[in-house]
């Protein structure tokens, strides 16, 4: 009897509290496996939502300084335009009027160099208009002379 009761006891023990506690166990190993889940998910989303956050903040930074970059060199370009035209305008003008003015002087010098060439010509031509004219008269009276 002794061994029957035991093996009873044994089979109960085995049927009710053996069964509870492996369920329990069971339930206790899935909500664990659930929670870690549960946990792991959470922590996958924080990551997701803090990287994306991170990116986006070094993304804006990035382009503010990438537009600022480029409004720098846009207005860069216009100040070496400005620059370039305002140097133009000072050393480009003032040697166009330098030059007009050295093209005006030398024109005026070949014109006075010009019109005294011409009078001197013209004096020139007289005086050995002049001279012919004595030569030729006094060539004349030679001639009249021996005749």
């Amino acid at each position: 009897m002794n061994k029957s009761l035991v093996e009873k006891s044994r089979n109960f023990y085995v049927k009710t509290y053996l069964q509870k506690s492996i369920t329990t166990w069971k339930a206790f190993v899935l909500y664990k496996k659930e929670k870690n889940m549960f946990q792991t998910k959470l922590i996958e989303k924080v990551s997701k939502l803090y990287n994306s956050n991170l990116l986006h903040k070094y993304f804006m930074i990035w382009i503010s300084l990438h537009n600022s970059t480029k409004v720098f060199n846009e207005q860069l370009q216009m100040v070496l335009h400005h620059y370039n035209k305002k140097v133009l305008n000072r050393y480009f003008l003032g040697w166009v009027a330098y030059y007009n003015t050295k093209k005006q002087n030398k024109d005026v010098l070949d014109r006075a160099d010009q019109q005294y060439r011409q009078k001197l010509l013209k004096r020139c031509l007289k005086q050995f208009n002049l001279g012919l004219g004595t030569v030729v008269l006094s060539g004349f009276k030679n001639t009249q002379h021996h005749a």
